[in-house]
């Protein structure tokens, strides 16, 4: 780690002076293993230096919570992502039927905010006014329609695990993800030693400390404070899961792209409470954070299990995804991981033996393996970044398509009189063992 250490320090460092933040702290995390932290700056006007330790406050990071304790929920099997959101919350009302999932995406169309001017007063509603005010919310797009980000939507999902639990959203978090994850500094008011939040004038530079606001009922979507070191442990955890927590899989179902939020150049997009940025070839997940006073951003490679987090005392002018970016980016150049050393497996079972080699669906040639035990295919010439088909048996000749092309389709395995295998059904497509046209000219 030594040769890129320098590198991720200086970048810090110059994105602290250019943003005219007064502290930046940054961490990477990789295979769920602390591997680098750094901060610089101060988190006070009296001159106090800025550690790993300080807490500050994440904003909507804390979305990613709500979003891991409504999957948790739902894994439970207390609550349904399909299921209209008014199942949870009655106050919803029937004059919109969007579900759990869409307020997860912000595909909801409900209106970015509660009702009243919560960001001119600097006073959210408590629970009951926000119930009470319900019947008031404005449904500014068709459910569905488009990418609408809603804060209301997520303090609607935590108000929903509050009635379907009995507990508290703040109880729900902090024991079904904060002790399993250890994250100890992550709460819902800043825990000592905590950084000031600034607002720093973009013509003088003058610092003035902003004065913190309890999110109250809109706490599910903006609460949260946590250090540099917590909020590393969950990168590592949105990279690789943990099953008191979450599973792999799950996560898998949270980063899977439900809406474009970035309809123009496809940077950008939402899975279920989790961003989903591109950058070049490569596709990070995680979420930024905004409050008065902060930025954070957490971000992962997941194929690389690699994250970084980037968090700072100012509330203007940082630019904290495109950091977390770059120190992921320099540690793929600089320290790319050692690709793990391989051992031959031990023989695949008789039904998937006979179903290895070349298979063809009319001219396209697909090449079925077994690899890291299990039934893969994939199509002949694709890219070395394209994912295969993997198979899972269901007897009876009959596998389950799983991850890449035609998911959740139905392989069917043919037999000849013999029992040797004859043809393949793909999605009932035909597949043969060697080339041949679809519906060839009968010219008997």
């Amino acid at each position: 780690m030594s040769g890129v250490t320098a590198r991720l320090e200086r970048l810090v460092r110059e994105h602290q002076a250019r943003w005219r933040a007064p502290s930046v702290v940054a961490a990477v995390v990789r295979d769920g293993e602390p591997l680098w932290s750094f901060a610089v700056g101060v988190v006070d006007l009296s001159g106090t230096p800025a550690t790993t330790s300080h807490s500050y406050r994440v904003g909507s990071i804390t979305k990613t919570f709500t979003a891991a304790l409504v999957m948790s929920l739902r894994d439970g099997g207390l609550l349904g992502l399909d299921e209209p959101l008014s199942t949870y919350v009655a106050e919803v009302g029937g004059r919109s039927k969007v579900t759990v999932r869409q307020a997860l995406s912000h595909l909801s169309g409900i209106q970015r905010e509660p009702v009243g001017e919560v960001w001119v007063t600097g006073e959210p509603p408590d629970v009951d006014g926000l119930a009470a005010s319900l019947a008031e919310v404005e449904w500014v797009l068709p459910q569905g329609r488009r990418f609408h980000y809603s804060n209301l939507a997520y303090a609607l999902l935590g108000l929903a695990a509050e009635r379907v639990t009995g507990k508290p959203w703040e109880e729900l978090v902090t024991g079904r993800l904060f002790e399993p994850l250890s994250m100890g500094r992550t709460t819902a008011a800043p825990s000592e030693p905590a950084a000031t939040g600034f607002f720093v004038h973009p013509h003088t530079d003058v610092a003035v400390a902003e004065q913190p606001i309890d999110a109250r009922a809109v706490s599910p979507a903006m609460q949260m404070w946590s250090t540099v070191e917590d909020l590393a442990r969950w990168a590592g955890f949105l990279a690789t899961g943990h099953d008191a927590v979450l599973t792999a899989a799950t996560i898998d179902e949270m980063t899977t792209l439900a809406v474009m939020a970035d309809p123009i150049r496809w940077s950008l997009g939402y899975g279920l409470g989790l961003m989903v940025h591109r950058r070049g070839d490569r596709l990070l997940v995680g979420h930024a954070g905004a409050m008065p006073g902060f930025l954070a951003d957490v971000l992962v490679s997941r194929g690389d299990k690699l994250g970084a987090v980037v968090m700072t005392n100012t509330g203007v002018g940082a630019d904290t995804p495109d950091l977390a970016g770059q120190l992921i980016e320099a540690v793929l150049e600089d320290e790319p991981a050692a690709p793990p050393v391989w051992t031959p497996p031990a023989p695949p079972p008789a039904e998937a033996a006979e179903l290895v080699g070349s298979w063809w669906l009319e001219g396209d040639e697909f090449v079925f393996r077994w690899r890291d035990g299990r039934l893969q295919a994939k199509r002949s010439g694709a890219p070395d970044w394209a994912e295969p088909s993997t198979f899972e048996p269901l007897g009876g000749d009959r596998w389950r398509t799983g991850n890449a092309g035609e998911v959740g389709e139905i392989l069917q395995v043919l037999r000849a009189s013999d029992g040797t295998v004859a043809e393949l059904r793909w999605a009932s497509y035909k597949a043969s063992r060697t080339p041949e046209p679809a519906f060839p000219v009968d010219e008997s």
